[in-house]
């Protein structure tokens, strides 16, 4: 499943590619015939919380107007609408940042690309083929997976 982000879901867009999806960012210079081109030419799901855009879009491409003003409510109801089982665990295969994919790389190919506590400490490296980053699991991976773990709660 591959999804087009408007302006207003930006944080959507990065969790969502957190737990794998493709989900393109339409940033706030687009304008609105642009988003709705772009999602009809690649055949995408066309996320907003703008109910013009949504109204305008829905006989171009598929388009789900969500309602909720926090990222992991947004999330629950994609899930819910396109019929997703949300993972509990973080993706390592799609860049939050840019949505390009993810390879592992060695440690040696890591080196001074990281911190140096960080190289240190940690053996499993990831970087983006688009925007060249390095990722690993530090700290912030409990807190990714409890985030997780809270857009997957029916609750």
């Amino acid at each position: 499943m591959r999804f087009l982000a408007d302006a207003m879901l930006h944080r959507l867009c990065k969790w969502l590619r957190l737990l794998g999806y493709s989900c393109e960012y339409a940033s706030s210079e687009k304008k609105d015939d642009e988003i709705i081109r772009w999602a009809s030419r690649e055949k995408i799901v066309l996320l907003t919380r703008d109910e013009e855009l949504a109204q305008r879009a829905r006989d171009y491409c598929k388009t789900l107007l969500l309602h909720s003003n926090d990222f992991q409510e947004q999330a629950k109801e994609v899930f819910r609408a396109m019929h997703l089982k949300p993972r509990k665990t973080p993706s390592r295969t799609t860049c939050p940042e840019c949505n390009s994919p993810l390879s592992k790389v060695t440690k040696a190919e890591a080196k001074g690309r990281v911190w140096p506590y960080v190289f240190k400490h940690r053996r499993d490296f990831w970087e983006c083929r688009g925007c060249g980053r390095i990722y690993w699991k530090g700290s912030h991976w409990t807190g990714i997976k409890k985030t997780l773990g809270r857009m997957a709660s029916t609750n």
